[in-house]
């Protein structure tokens, strides 16, 4: 899956489903995804919605994202 600035947060979470949990791990002021006003609202919000509410660069939140979904993909050995 593709990840930019406009890539609904629910998209993220239906095909990375735990890393609902490794959200705040990233960067503490992203527990405002787990608060209760943030499930009624998420279903609206991309990554750059995320971003401004957060006060955390696009750039970083996609960076981060990136890094950890890289980490968690099984390696492979050949």
């Amino acid at each position: 899956m593709k990840v930019d600035k406009n890539t609904k947060i629910t998209d993220i979470l239906k095909e990375y489903p735990w890393l609902k949990e490794e959200l705040p791990k990233i960067d503490d002021r992203l527990k405002i995804l787990n608060n209760p006003m943030a499930k009624v609202m998420i279903g609206k919000k991309t990554v750059a919605d995320v971003s401004e509410k957060a006060g955390i660069s696009v750039d970083e939140i996609l960076d981060k994202l990136d890094e950890v979904i890289k980490a968690h993909k099984p390696k492979t050995s050949w």
